[in-house]
């Protein structure tokens, strides 16, 4: 038997979450860190180099974390793609089919409970 949905894709899911969480605490240390060193680049205590790379840092981290999908998102995403026509119409063959069988086993156990 074949999994529909692969069970590394539920694992994979659980890395992005943290990867996502990850990202929005380093954008947040970066984004204070911007602030102190904006302020020390006013007093001439740091390089305006190093604060225009801490800024570039921070963006990126803030765009990572906004563009990389939550658990959730990922989620709908997956059953998104699996929730298809073709499933549908195959699982109402095969419920209709499953009611069947259970249908004719009670009868034949009711037909041995009256010899």
């Amino acid at each position: 038997m074949h999994p529909i949905i692969n069970p590394w894709f539920f694992y994979w899911i659980s890395v992005a979450d943290g990867i996502k969480d990850f990202f929005m605490i380093l954008a947040i240390v970066l984004t204070a860190s911007s602030i102190v060193v904006f302020i020390a680049v006013m007093n001439d205590d740091f390089s305006k180099k190093s604060y225009i790379l801490l800024l570039i840092g921070c963006i990126i981290c803030w765009l990572l974390f906004i563009f990389i999908p939550s658990k959730a998102t990922l989620t709908q995403m997956l059953i998104a793609k699996n929730f298809t026509y073709e499933n549908i119409e195959l699982t109402k063959k095969q419920g209709k089919e499953l009611i069947d069988y259970i249908v004719t086993i009670t009868k034949e156990e009711e037909e041995k409970d009256e010899d």
